[in-house]
């Protein structure tokens, strides 16, 4: 659904501009019109993001023309203007915007080097991807990078050329000391079947790497380089000529936390001196913090099967691949690691705490739901996104569905209730906001979307996971990708991929010279990742985060893999929630062995809401809560928000008793008579009830009038109702039967709530509070345990996560006590 906007100044407010700044960039007229862009409506992003597909369009009608030549000079000054730009906006208050585009079809090279046949520049060709070819090129200018890791380039003829390598990992918020580490001057490269594109303006050719796999970083040993001739000298480098030196250049980056320059610079050392183990060691060290982890093993392994390691060495070793087991989730391994540490260190405090996270690990990923510390996670994740939990899968399995857009869905293995876990997921990459003074806006092509950095971060490093651990490749590759791209396997990983991905990530080497730092394996399909990314990113709402208007790119989007072959249904027979980056799954109903699990991509109330988020992605849902809807007409619908909006419009002090009356009566007259029932589940109305009994409840509570306290109750009642919950005591007096103990509940336990479920279990502590302003502890008592059940049945944790979860809403409602009643 999309955000809430608030305003245009809280983007650059978020992101730590000065009170200066934001004046000067309010001023400028880009920044004018980025923010125009990201705060369009729906039609006028539909009319911008066709003119972009219309121009791609007109460019393939075209077809190839010749190159237009560029002066070296010209260039030059260019990528210094470029990297001196670049520069100003990581040192100063300066802010700085880039464009891009995603989702258009790009080409990514299968073929290997090897079999491809030489192309100079000049034979090249603007609007052509040249296929069959390769160029041989190195740089000639310092690297800068705008949304891609820009520089200039010559061939063997010198003759120039601008070159971008789009979705290098690591490089979307590098530094400008990790881009030289990156691609230095005189860089000798092979790129694979290159495209040679115009730019925006149509003045300037460049030449557009989309993969960065078809980047081939050459040693100064290649065959292609010995037989190379050069017409001008290559620029120095500057780099370290020996391992020392290169170790040294490395560690400057790995304490300014430059890990991915620092990972590069101990790579080239190992050049000059393959077996050194404090080399190996250290670039173990980057790899873990880059999270890569295969790589990291590799390489700690290196180092543990060399006879000669002893002493620090040997412990340092056992260590990082301790910990990249850790990372790879493999506990078992990990901890077996961890405790060979301690038999050189016994008692050393870091490898004792790991070895109880193992522990801890392998609980979670053998029992589920009761061994993870569900309390101890929310308030985790009120201070960090990242949790470290395990992966769960509970008695689900995916399975054929041609009938579903994506030929897939997941369902039950076995009976399930409700409230049941089915699975606990960690992303497989997230991508997050603007934390820096660069603001990002990608235009969607797949999807007719505008999205801020966390998308694009996030493809990136989906990206960089691909080629970093290839045998996870499978995971990505076998997601759905949209009604433009090939069906999706039948099975999930697809067993032909993951066979292959697992021999390839077994022959992950111990030094690079493919991508500078990494050995690739595999070829990397960007315009597969972009879709899949597109078509299966979650927005990260965190569950212990207090809710607020939400900007521009405000949200974490992350990619999962398991969760993503869920099917969508607005009435969903499973809901999500994310503690932290943590995605959590549980059944809203009892489920039959062989039903499916679906649950809902968007939480809305409003049918209008939700039918105009998912057209994007796919047709109308077909649940059997929207086909109620549909029946009901358009014209209801939208009435339905109209009247939504109008009464949220209203200041507290308009929300008048009478006020919220009038909405309930206005919002009851848009249901058909007959059809729509009172039995019918109808969330609309849930927030019409719900506003009359905050009115009421605000009124009762000002007025000190006790009696109004049974309205109130009978008004929640209704809203519970209207979200599906069927109640069965709705008594407001009276003596209860001796079977009516406290711990009864006064509600059906067969469902959670229809996609209110934050306000249903609100609504249930509204009429625990009314009773208990009523001096009935009995019924207050009862409807507090259904408070529980209802939050329990959408986030399990009982009743130590339901205090932490509700603590401040026990004591605004004065009802703490109810716990030991």
């Amino acid at each position: 659904m999309e955000p809430n906007m608030a305003g245009p100044e809280s983007i650059f407010r978020s992101i730590g501009l000065s009170e200066s700044t934001l004046r000067r960039a309010m001023n400028d007229s880009r920044t004018q019109h980025m923010l125009a862009a990201a705060t369009l409506p729906e039609e006028d992003v539909v009319a911008q993001i066709q003119r972009a597909k219309d121009q791609f369009e007109s460019e393939r009608r075209l077809g190839p023309g010749p190159r237009v030549p560029v002066l070296r000079e010209h260039l030059a000054m260019s990528m210094a203007h470029w990297r001196r730009e670049l520069q100003k906006s990581l040192t100063t208050d300066e802010s700085i915007f880039r464009r891009t585009y995603i989702g258009f079809p790009k080409h990514s090279s299968r073929t290997p080097l090897s079999e491809l046949a030489p192309i100079r520049l000049a034979d090249m060709q603007v609007r052509k991807t040249h296929v069959g070819s390769y160029l041989l090129c190195r740089t000639f200018t310092l690297p800068t990078r705008l949304v891609a890791i820009c520089a200039g380039i010559e061939d063997t003829d010198g003759v120039v050329q601008m070159l971008s390598i789009y979705n290098f990992p690591g490089a979307l918020s590098a530094t400008l000391e990790t881009l030289d580490e990156i691609l230095p001057l005189g860089t000798t490269i092979a790129l694979r079947e290159p495209t040679m594109k115009m730019d925006t303006s149509g003045r300037s050719a460049f030449i557009r790497v989309d993969s960065p796999t078809d980047v081939v970083f050459l040693d100064a040993k290649d065959p292609i380089i010995l037989d190379a001739r050069w017409r001008t000298p290559a620029a120095p480098s500057g780099l370290p000529s020996t391992a020392d030196a290169c170790r040294l250049r490395g560690n400057a980056h790995f304490k300014a936390e430059r890990y991915l320059a620092a990972s590069i610079a101990y790579t080239r050392g190992l050049r000059f001196e393959p077996p050194s183990k404090s080399l190996l060691l250290n670039r173990a060290l980057a790899y873990l913090h880059l999270e890569y982890y295969s790589a990291a093993l590799s390489d700690a392994e290196l180092v543990i099967r060399d006879e000669t390691t002893e002493g620090q060495d040997r412990v340092k070793a056992l260590f990082r691949a301790a910990r990249a087991y850790y990372g790879r989730a493999e506990y078992s391994c990990a901890q077996q690691l961890f405790k060979e540490v301690l038999v050189y260190e016994p008692g050393q405090v870091e490898s004792v705490g790991w070895v109880r996270r193992c522990e801890q690990r392998m609980k979670e990923s053998r029992d589920g739901d009761g061994a993870y510390d569900w309390a101890g996670m929310y308030k985790e994740a009120q201070d960090s996104i990242h949790l470290d939990v395990a992966d769960w899968v509970g008695p689900v399995e995916v399975a054929s569905m041609p009938s579903r857009g994506g030929g897939r869905g997941v369902i039950a293995t076995r009976d399930v209730r409700v409230g049941e876990l089915l699975m606990v997921a960690k992303p497989y990459a997230v991508g997050f906001p603007a934390t820096t003074r660069e603001t990002y806006l990608s235009y969607n092509l797949s999807t007719t979307e505008i999205h801020g950095r966390s998308r694009v971060e996030l493809i990136s490093r989906t990206i960089a996971k691909v080629m970093a651990e290839p045998s996870s490749a499978p995971l990505v590759c076998s997601l759905y990708a949209g009604p433009d791209s090939l069906p999706a396997p039948p099975t999930y990983p697809e067993p032909a991929a993951s066979k292959l991905a697992a021999a390839a990530g077994s022959a992950q080497g111990n030094t690079a010279t493919t991508l500078t730092n990494l050995t690739l394996v595999q070829d990397v399909d960007v315009l597969h990742i972009e879709r899949a990314c597109s078509f299966n990113a979650f927005g990260i709402q965190n569950i212990s985060s207090a809710p607020k208007a939400r900007t521009f790119d405000s949200t974490p989007s992350a990619l999962y893999a398991l969760p993503s072959l869920v099917n969508h249904a607005c009435a969903g027979t499973a809901t999500w929630a994310c503690w932290g980056d943590v995605i959590v799954v549980r059944a809203t109903c009892n489920l039959q062995r062989g039903e499916e699990v679906t649950m809902a991509y968007v939480n809305s109330s409003t049918y209008v809401d939700r039918a105009k988020f998912l057209s994007k992605y796919f047709g109308s849902c077909d649940c059997w809560l929207c086909a109620q809807e549909r029946r009901d007409g358009e014209e209801r619908c939208i009435e339905r928000e109209r009247l939504t909006d109008a009464f949220r419009r209203y200041t507290p002090a308009n929300r008048t008793v009478s006020a919220a009356r009038d909405f309930v009566k206005a919002m009851e007259a848009t249901y058909i008579p007959g059809l729509s029932t009172a039995g019918q589940v109808r969330p609309m109305m849930q927030i019409a009830y719900g506003a009359l009994g905050m009115a009421l409840r605000m009124r009762a509570f000002e007025t000190g009038q006790r009696s109004m306290y049974g309205e109130v109750a009978t008004t929640y009642m209704q809203a519970l109702e209207a979200v599906g919950i069927t109640v069965i005591d709705k008594s407001l007096r009276g003596r209860l039967a001796p079977s009516d103990s406290r711990t009864t509940i006064p509600i059906a336990m067969t469902r959670a709530p229809v996609l209110e479920w934050h306000e249903a279990t609100l609504q249930a502590l509204g009429i625990c509070a009314s009773f208990y302003a009523m001096l009935d502890d009995l019924r207050a008592a009862r409807w507090f345990k259904a408070a529980q059940w209802l939050n329990d049945a959408i986030f399990g944790g009982g009743e130590a996560l339901f205090r932490v979860q509700y603590a401040h809403v026990f004591e605004d409602m004065n009802i703490s006590a109810c716990f030991n009643m």
